[in-house]
């Protein structure tokens, strides 16, 4: 797969993933966070077990590992989401911080790697945050108490789900592994329901039609699809995209909730979209200046 359709791929799958927001918020009318988690990912697991399952047959050790760490991840995203919209006073606050993971990628895998993050890798990051700050923040004054830290503690667990998954998706069957990822996500969010809220089964037609969507389009079509699409990308370049997901729902707000936005949203939405194209052309720029540089000279 091409660089280019590597993009297009992990755009595609980071919208139908922002579309999750609206229906999760439906359904949690009627179960617990975790309980809906739970719902969500393990029947994503067991559907394509049954497709793929020679996948799981032949899965090895290295696999199962993998899909547990990215699995964990990901779990400590949803819960920190999850409870950081309860604490504080906006889902625009949580969706900025969880949103600062855009700057946090650079900056953790600078520190991994023991080296400092390129001028190609933060000034795209930091044009994004600035679009995110406008379109998900607007005019509301903003607070730092149990919500903002629950939404930062988010942000580092995107950030560290990215990266694992840039990593590991080198080295195991990418689709294999975005199956074990839903399926220990699923196991992790039964513990913490069993043990943390009541379990109840939901009579509501509406509630079963939500999470069909989120087990269908959000989970396997999102999800399960990402290892994929970051197997030909830096983790940087996929920590970028996670921007798209407040503009997505600031559209999709626009067109089912009837919400109307301002001046410094539509200045936000610009600045996000720049990001991604300005990355697109400096990772190129910087490419081609290497290629200058080990190229032979003939005589």
């Amino acid at each position: 797969m091409s660089t280019t359709k590597a993009k297009l791929l992990l755009a595609f799958i980071i919208t139908l993933r922002a579309s999750s927001f609206m229906f999760s918020k439906l359904a949690m009318g009627q179960v617990g966070p975790f309980e809906l988690m739970f719902l969500r990912f393990f029947p994503a697991f067991l559907a394509m077990a049954v497709v793929f399952r020679k996948k799981v047959i032949h899965a090895d050790r290295n696999l199962i590992l993998s899909g547990m760490a990215m699995g964990a991840a990901y779990f400590a995203l949803l819960t920190f989401e999850m409870y950081g919209l309860k604490h504080t006073s906006s889902t625009a606050v949580t969706a900025f911080l969880e949103n600062t993971s855009i700057v946090i990628v650079p900056l953790l895998g600078a520190l991994l790697t023991r080296s400092l993050p390129t001028v190609q890798q933060i000034v795209p990051a930091l044009v994004a945050l600035s679009g995110v700050g406008l379109l998900t923040l607007g005019q509301e004054s903003a607070s730092f108490g149990l919500g903002e830290i629950l939404g930062l503690c988010g942000a580092v667990a995107y950030a560290s789900a990215i990266i694992i998954c840039a990593k590991v998706s080198r080295t195991c069957d990418p689709l294999a592994l975005g199956m074990f990822q839903n399926g220990f996500l699923g196991l992790f969010a039964l513990v913490a329901s069993l043990i943390m809220e009541d379990i109840v089964i939901p009579s509501s037609t509406a509630f079963w039609g939500q999470t069909a969507y989120l087990v269908i389009v959000c989970t396997i079509m999102g999800h399960t699809l990402q290892p994929v699409a970051q197997r030909y990308l830096p983790a940087e370049t996929a920590g970028l995209f996670c921007a798209l997901n407040p503009l997505v729902a600031m559209a999709m707000g626009s067109i089912f909730l009837g919400e109307r936005f301002g001046g410094a949203a539509l200045t936000g939405c610009a600045l996000i979209l720049g990001s991604i194209v300005l990355s697109h052309f400096m990772s190129r720029s910087g490419a081609l200046r290497s290629v200058r540089r080990v190229r032979p000279h003939h005589a």
